[in-house]
């Protein structure tokens, strides 16, 4: 699948470490569009905006802006937003587990210790919070611009979109 954006986009809201291979890192990527994305759009909408990501109207629509409804100026983070918090939620909470014949392990220096479980899950679902109130201003850009999208005005006029995010403990 084609990605909608890379690692340094990613990199313009939040810090990737150095050291982190791009092959690995795009993993992320695919996931949160896979998994996330594709969770909250849908699916006819979802492939043909990754089919026609280079439009002009799906530019806008992927790295956000600002523009104008009902003589109001508003403005949104696009689809790069949206997926950059879910990358970024999945990269703190997975990021630092290496996968070895012995099992999956978190790696330590003598001048560093790893941070804990609790605080990577609930970093992880701050960032899924994040990226559901970036996504709700996408959607109202959507829904207010529907005349750009067709497809999704057909897609929603059946069902209604939300985000929720649970919490496991």
């Amino acid at each position: 699948m084609e990605l909608l954006l890379n690692r340094t986009d990613v990199e313009k809201y939040f810090q990737v470490a150095i050291g982190r291979n791009d092959k690995d890192f795009n993993k992320f990527i695919q996931q949160a569009q896979m998994f996330d994305l594709r969770n909250l759009l849908p699916e006819k909408f979802f492939y043909d905006m990754i089919k026609n990501k280079d439009e002009a109207s799906y530019q806008k629509l992927i790295n956000g802006g600002e523009y104008t409804y009902e003589d109001y100026p508003y403005q949104h983070e696009g689809i790069k937003g949206v997926l950059a918090h879910f990358i970024y939620g999945t990269y703190l909470f997975k990021g630092g587990i290496t996968d070895t014949s012995f099992g999956q392990v978190i790696k330590q220096t003598p001048h560093s210790d790893p941070v804990d479980f609790k605080e990577r899950k609930d970093w992880y679902y701050k960032h899924r919070e994040h990226a559901g109130v970036l996504f709700e201003d996408v959607k109202n850009y959507l829904d207010r611009n529907k005349e750009q999208f067709p497809i999704w005005e057909e897609c929603t006029t059946v069902k209604r979109i939300s985000f929720k995010t649970k919490v496991i403990q």
